[in-house]
């Protein structure tokens, strides 16, 4: 059925605001077009359907069931041998699970207390839902959360707030929460080191098969034309003149004679190189996190000192040392050798060897 046109307005204090609200909610609810009426048919095989019985004979039962909260409708016919038993919700029990739905709104936040605003407004509609709906099923359920409201409306009342499912003082909730700031940083610098240790030991890895791989390179170009003329004097006739030409265009042109092996190698270097540059951009990310985690441990070392300071009740001191902070220790140590290693700039990746030609003609001509 289409909801009727009707306005409503809300004014007055926030209690009246959320009233209005959950009165709003049961009515939109009510107006929905679900079916009128929840009907129960549990059949012989074990299976429940709920919905709207559409009609019914002798020999069988047309429902209206409902799926997934009521948003999927089906149309099933069910034959009267297969129904265990039928039952009808009434129009009372309705209204009660449409008020019940609407309490789901009001939750209460583990880790930040509420205003006095929204507990009264809580408060008020479980006490409504209790005094409504005396004989509700969920009436205990209810009954434990309005104690909840109430015991925590009654410390925010007197100065309390919540932090980590815990009450406390302000002062102790600052000093929590500077803690706990304090001891993320400390755990983040330390994967960020072993990090960066890692890293560097991996590029100076790469570096080292990228240096093996130039020396093999330059071997190879030292020798390739005395080998060339070599291998043609002990060949046959017809292998020693592709011999002595392939010798005799590499004098005249300065180009050793190309070889697999020789671009196998130079597949290596190019592949190192990249892998160097990689490298060494991963590691200056790292160091770059390093460096902004230090940078903030001064100011939330501080911020702990003048919480703990305050939840004491000492004055904090302006010149704060990194041993006063216990859980901050361990980070400064570790980090004053990392601060030294980030400082220096990372290795430069080795030059490129000249082109082989420009080598083999060095070779040809001392």
């Amino acid at each position: 059925m289409p909801i009727p046109n009707k306005s409503v307005r809300v004014t007055g204090t926030w209690v009246q605001r959320w009233l209005g609200l959950g009165m709003m909610m049961c009515a939109l609810h009510a107006w929905s077009p679900t079916p009128a009426s929840a009907d129960t048919v549990t059949l012989k095989s074990g299976e429940v359907l709920e919905g709207r019985v559409l009609s019914e004979t002798d020999t069988q039962l047309v429902i209206e069931a409902s799926f997934y909260h009521g948003t999927i409708f089906s149309t099933r016919e069910v034959a009267r041998s297969d129904i265990q038993s039928v039952v009808r919700e009434t129009p009372e029990q309705k209204q009660e699970k449409a008020d019940y739905e609407a309490l789901a709104t009001f939750t209460l936040n583990p880790n930040q207390e509420l205003t006095t605003n929204q507990y009264d407004a809580g408060i008020a509609m479980f006490q409504t839902f209790l005094t409504t709906h005396t004989n509700s099923p969920h009436a205990a359920e209810v009954t434990r959360r309005l104690a909840d409201w109430r015991a925590e409306s009654s410390d925010v009342a007197s100065g309390k707030v919540k932090f980590a499912g815990a009450w406390m003082a302000p002062s102790e909730k600052n000093l929590q929460q500077a803690r706990a700031t304090l001891q993320s940083l400390t755990q983040q610098l330390a994967v960020l080191q072993q990090q960066r240790t890692a890293q560097a030991d991996k590029l100076a890895a790469t570096q080292k098969q990228l240096a093996d791989a130039q020396s093999r390179l330059a071997s190879m170009s030292g020798g390739s034309g005395s080998a060339a003329k070599q291998s043609g004097r002990r060949d046959l006739a017809g292998r020693v003149t592709a011999g002595v030409v392939g010798a005799s265009q590499g004098e005249n042109t300065g180009e050793p004679v190309s070889s697999p092996e020789r671009t196998r190698v130079e597949g290596e270097i190019n592949s190192y190189q990249q892998q160097v540059t990689q490298q060494q951009g991963v590691l200056a990310s790292l160091d770059a996190k390093i460096a902004d985690i230090q940078s903030q441990m001064p100011t939330q070392e501080q911020n702990y000192q003048s919480a703990l300071a305050q939840s004491s009740g000492a004055t904090p001191s302006n010149n704060i040392s990194v041993a006063q902070a216990p859980s901050a220790k361990p980070a400064r140590a570790s980090g004053t050798n990392t601060l030294a290693r980030t400082t220096r700039a990372p290795a430069p990746a080795p030059e490129p060897p000249p082109p082989w030609y420009t080598r083999a003609w060095k070779w040809l001509h001392g």
